[in-house]
């Protein structure tokens, strides 16, 4: 049996364009899937940023045990000023407290005070009249407005008689008599109102005075406790930077080693 041969067709100039595009893109589309390889002088750029990474961290390191230490040092320090001072938990930098304890009672006390002696200023300055006056008007004396009473009473039966009696008569002079003595008791209780008043203006005052010797005695111990306490308040200032430090350092080495461990830009 003899073989038939087909004979060979030649490619087209279009035919021949289209197949070496498609294998061009397939050569393109392999040589993409492949990473590129860094350069060696990019290699060397990400081993020295490495590097200074690594020395970065190792010097942050260094310095985050140095400030712990400084701050474990000065903790002991804190405590021991502490106890010695016999400073309790709760105490803040003393600021006068002293003064602030008294100085409220001590405004109470000057005002009553300057309230008294304004009073008995002005009623031991009055005329007799008046001032009886201004008793009746307060009503804060039960037996002085007793007496004004009685005083009221004896003084219109004296009128009553003298309309019908000689100034001479006995029972007129009698009852002269006891309206003067009713007058005298008026007036010998003005003065014990007024010496009441002073009594009260004078015990005021020496209240008054001792508040103030109090107020300033404290003002005294408190300055010379604050001094006193001076040391330990520096020392926990300092302890307090410390740990701002500290926790300072902390966060910059959290960074400093997040940002190592990310893998290195293309």
């Amino acid at each position: 049996m003899t073989a038939t041969f087909k004979p060979f067709r030649a490619l087209t100039p279009i035919t021949l364009g289209v197949c070496l595009l498609v294998l061009g893109g397939a050569a393109f589309i392999q040589a993409a899937d492949k990473p590129a390889r860094p350069t060696a002088e990019a290699e060397a750029a990400q081993a020295k940023r490495q590097e200074a990474q690594q020395r970065t961290i190792r010097v942050l390191e260094e310095q985050l045990a140095g400030q712990e230490q400084l701050l474990r040092e000065k903790q002991r320090e804190v405590d021991s000023l502490k106890a010695e001072l016999q400073i309790p938990d709760t105490t803040l930098e003393p600021q006068t407290a002293g003064g602030r304890r008294w100085s409220h009672p001590l405004i109470d006390a000057k005002a009553e005070y300057q309230k008294l002696i304004t009073l008995y200023n002005y009623v031991t300055n009055l005329p007799l009249a008046e001032l009886r006056r201004a008793v009746i008007v307060s009503g804060t004396d039960q037996k002085f407005n007793l007496l004004m009473e009685q005083f009221s009473s004896a003084e219109e039966k004296l009128a009553d008689l003298t309309k019908t009696l000689a100034t001479d008569h006995p029972e007129v002079k009698q009852a002269r008599r006891v309206l003067e003595q009713i007058n005298l008791q008026i007036n010998n209780r003005i003065d014990g109102i007024l010496a009441e008043l002073e009594v009260r203006v004078a015990a005021q005052k020496a209240g008054l005075e001792k508040l103030q010797a109090e107020s300033e005695k404290a003002r005294k111990v408190d300055a010379e406790l604050a001094i006193k306490r001076c040391p330990y308040y520096e020392a926990k200032r300092e302890l307090d930077s410390l740990q701002q430090t500290v926790e300072g350092l902390k966060l910059r080495l959290r960074q400093e080693k997040l940002a190592a461990a990310l893998p290195p830009k293309p």
